[in-house]
């Protein structure tokens, strides 16, 4: 779970560097599974917990691997 909120807190993030229209042609499904679907499952305990150990998640992640040069 801290890897969600992890992604959650960048997908916002890149919100800020973006126009709305591309921002949820490249995220809005993610955004919506993740926000609508997946942590909701979560207890208020377990969110308050897991923002305690988040990581720094790149966003480049969600285009899947890279082939080495």
């Amino acid at each position: 779970m801290p890897a969600l909120l992890a992604l959650a807190d960048a997908l916002r993030e890149d919100l800020q560097q973006r126009d709305a229209e591309q921002w949820t042609a490249r995220h809005g499904t993610t955004w919506q599974i993740l926000t609508r679907d997946i942590l909701p499952r979560f207890s208020p305990a377990q969110h308050a917990a897991a923002a305690q150990r988040k990581p720094l998640l790149p966003l480049d992640l969600l285009d899947g691997p890279k082939e080495s040069p």
